[in-house]
């Protein structure tokens, strides 16, 4: 657990992400967004909702940041510790210790990514239900890093994770965006993987109540990739048995062993 979380610590371009692109992001949605009063559908809200386009641009903005962030990290986690964990397998290292730390370290900093990713929001506009936000953003982050670890163990190459991440962040988020797709309430877009959390993030910023329930996707994809993802970590790194070396009996030779006497005596 240690060497997973100082492995991530030691990753200066997702603490960079961190630091300094969330609150970049959301910054530019506050100041290049137009502020009208957006009216839009909500499901989670059971009914329509009347929001500010600017607060609604800069929400979508932090899960964009939040989750390009987690699934990059954790790609990039389980990707490059691939040979040292084959390695400390072949050893004798349990897995399951070592699929259980990548699993906490991935609970670990989607909680502070999520929390960072909260304040800022709540620095720049009145979130209406803060503690329900928090979760909504956690359940987002934990989506996408539950992603990375699949993609991580899937992949031979960088640059095919980092871009299918980034792409699917955006066709995901683009999609419900509600300031660039009116009909961002359709069903079929229930499908996607942060049908959920974004549900539960426009209940927790607009609505009149949160809407708990709407979490319960978004943890099932978590669920599911993360365990698809350590499954196939789980058969990579499965040991073989050690096969006993084939001993060849060698014939002595009798003239052989008759001349070593001879010349013995």
């Amino acid at each position: 657990m240690r060497f997973a979380l100082v492995g991530h610590a030691r990753n200066r371009l997702a603490l960079f992400l961190a630091v300094a692109f969330i609150p970049l992001w959301i910054c530019l949605m506050r100041f290049y967004t137009q502020v009208v009063d957006l009216h839009f559908h909500v499901p989670a809200a059971d009914g329509d909702v009347v929001a500010n386009s600017n607060h609604v641009s800069q929400l979508v903005g932090a899960m964009n940041a939040v989750t390009v962030l987690m699934g990059f990290t954790m790609f990039m986690s389980t990707f490059k510790s691939a040979d040292i964990d084959r390695r400390l397998v072949l050893a004798g290292y349990p897995r399951t210790q070592l699929m259980l730390a990548k699993v906490v370290a991935l609970l670990l900093i989607g909680a502070l990514v999520a929390a960072y990713a909260v304040a800022n929001l709540c620095w720049w506009w009145p979130v209406r239900h803060t503690w329900a936000m928090l979760p909504a953003i956690f359940t987002t982050a934990l989506v996408y890093g539950g992603l990375g670890i699949l993609l991580g163990a899937l992949l031979h190459g960088e640059l095919e994770g980092v871009f299918l991440v980034v792409m699917a962040s955006i066709i995901d988020l683009g999609v419900q965006n509600p300031t660039m797709n009116p009909l961002s309430d359709q069903q079929l877009l229930a499908c996607l993987p942060l049908y959920g959390p974004m549900q539960a993030s426009l209940a927790a910023g607009f609505a009149s109540s949160p809407a708990w329930t709407y979490l319960l996707p978004g943890m099932g994809w978590f669920a599911v990739t993360s365990a698809v993802g350590l499954t196939v970590f789980w058969f990579r790194t499965r040991g073989y048995p050690r096969t006993q070396p084939t001993v060849t009996p060698v014939t002595a030779d009798p003239s052989a062993a008759g001349a070593a006497e001879f010349t013995g005596g």
